[in-house]
């Protein structure tokens, strides 16, 4: 079986086969373009987010905000909420071009704590240990702290872990880190 082409001239004459049949001239039904009302920004985060927890800002993130998105002028910032804090981290920079050059400001990444300090003992401790272990034989160590939502308290562990000079490899499978009672806020090594 051959495979010819078809276009626009071979339509006006029929099949290229045949050349007996004319086609129908070509149609293509033209749809009525529709105004497109105006909307509000609240109704437009429902459109794009789904809900209003999901807000998009410009150029501010409002203390109250626990979870979406503010667009700067160097980029789009992502705010996101959880047990251990808020957390607005710069998710797409933009480099030369920039997009949105008229806005009137840069953006800032922050991180408010919403678990209580850690205590400055697990620090000196943490600090002792890490000098120990580099006394007696040149290697990095790593600590992991967790809240634990039973006794709302923080809970200190040293995993079992493969050290060698700055590289440490260690489970995130076993041990304390598979605890349900237990949110895990940080690694310090």
């Amino acid at each position: 079986m051959t495979h010819r082409s078809y276009n626009i001239d071979s339509h006006k004459k029929g099949f290229p086969d045949t050349g007996k049949k004319a086609l129908p001239p070509l149609t293509v039904p033209i749809e009525p373009v529709a105004t497109t009302p105006s909307i509000s920004e609240d109704e437009l985060n429902d459109l794009l987010f789904g809900d209003e927890v999901n807000k998009l800002h410009i150029c501010e993130v409002p203390d109250d905000a626990e979870f979406g998105h503010a667009i700067y002028r160097d980029g789009v910032y992502k705010i996101q909420t959880n047990t251990i804090g808020r957390f607005v981290t710069l998710r797409n920079k933009h480099i030369g071009n920039n997009e949105y050059h008229y806005l009137p400001s840069d953006g800032e990444q922050s991180f408010k704590m919403l678990l209580p300090k850690i205590p400055k003992r697990f620090l000196s401790g943490m600090v002792e240990l890490f000098t120990n272990i580099a006394k007696t034989n040149n290697n990095e160590v790593m600590v992991q702290i967790f809240w634990n939502k039973t006794t709302e308290e923080y809970q200190m562990c040293v995993p079992y872990q493969e050290v060698a000079g700055a590289a440490i490899t260690f489970d995130r499978n076993s041990g304390d880190i598979i605890d349900p009672n237990l949110l895990w806020v940080m690694d310090v090594h």
